[in-house]
C-alpha cells in the first residue's frame, strides 16, 4: 500500500495539521527550534511482561493498543510523536508553534499516558500467570533546542537531534513507576504556569540531592507523581 507523503507526516503530528493548508515540511529543515519541550515515556515491566507471554498474538495485540492510544493522546494535546522506541514513546512540543508548547498539554499527556499504560498493563495481566509489577509508565521531561533534518532523500519523514531528547531518556532512566522527572529548566516554565504544587527536588542518591546524569554531569530536577491515589 502506497502511502502519501502527507500520511508519513500524520503519523508524527495528527492527520489535522499535516494535511491543513499551511502545513509545509519544509519549514522544519535548515535549523534549530528553541524552547521544545521533549517527554520520554517507558513501559514498566515491558521485558518481564513478554518473558510471560507465550501468545504472539497477544502481545501484538496489546502493544498495538498502547502505541495507538499513546499517539492519539499525544496529537489531541497538541504535541509530536518523534519515535515509538520498542518500548518507549518520544514526543515534542514546539515543532508546530510556540504556541502549542504549553505546560498544561504536556503534564496533561503525561496523565493520560500513564493512566492508559496502566489499563494495558492491566488486560496485558489478564493473559499471563505471572504477577507482574510495578506497571504503568516511567517519564522524563526536558527543554531546549532541538534541530530537525532529512530522514532520507527520497522517502518523507525527519530526525531530531539535540541534548533535551537525550537528556529526557536520561531522566526517565532514573524515574520511578508513574513518576515524571524534569530537568530545572522544565521545572521553571512549570513553576511559571503555576502547575509546580505538586513537584518535589528529586532526592537522588548524592549528597546534595543532584541527578548524575550520563555525559550531562550533576543536574539539578524535579519530581511528580502521577500515580492514582486510592
Amino acid at each position: 500500500m502506497k502511502h502519501s507523503p502527507d500520511e508519513w507526516y500524520a503519523f508524527h503530528f495528527g492527520r489535522t495539521f499535516a494535511s491543513s493548508p499551511d502545513f509545509d515540511p519544509a519549514r522544519f529543515f535548515g535549523g534549530s527550534f528553541k524552547d521544545c519541550a521533549v517527554l520520554f515515556a517507558d513501559f514498566c515491566s515491558f521485558t518481564s511482561f513478554t518473558r510471560a507471554t507465550e501468545s504472539t498474538k497477544v502481545m501484538e495485540s496489546l502493544l498495538t493498543s498502547f502505541y495507538t492510544q499513546a499517539r492519539k493522546i499525544i496529537h489531541r494535546h497538541a504535541g509530536m510523536l518523534y519515535q515509538i522506541v520498542g518500548d518507549s514513546v518520544v514526543c515534542v512540543w514546539g515543532l508546530r508553534s510556540a504556541s502549542d508548547n504549553t505546560v498544561p498539554s504536556i503534564l496533561e499527556t503525561a496523565a493520560e499516558l500513564v493512566s492508559m499504560t496502566t489499563q494495558v498493563a492491566e488486560d496485558w495481566q489478564s493473559h499471563i500467570d505471572l504477577i507482574i509489577e510495578p506497571k504503568g509508565l516511567r517519564l522524563g521531561l526536558s527543554k531546549g533546542s532541538v534541530m530537525v533534518i532529512r530522514r532520507d532523500s527520497v522517502y518523507p519523514g525527519l530526525l531530531l537531534f539535540g541534548n533535551p531528547i537525550n537528556l529526557a531518556s536520561r531522566l526517565q532512566s532514573v524515574a520511578q513507576p508513574n513518576q515524571l522527572v524534569c530537568s530545572n529548566a522544565a521545572y521553571k516554565d512549570i513553576e511559571q504556569a503555576g502547575r509546580s504544587a505538586k513537584f518535589e527536588p528529586y532526592r537522588g542518591e548524592s549528597s546534595d540531592g543532584s541527578l548524575d546524569a550520563k555525559n550531562f554531569g550533576p543536574l539539578k530536577a524535579w519530581v511528580l507523581d502521577l500515580a492514582k491515589k486510592p
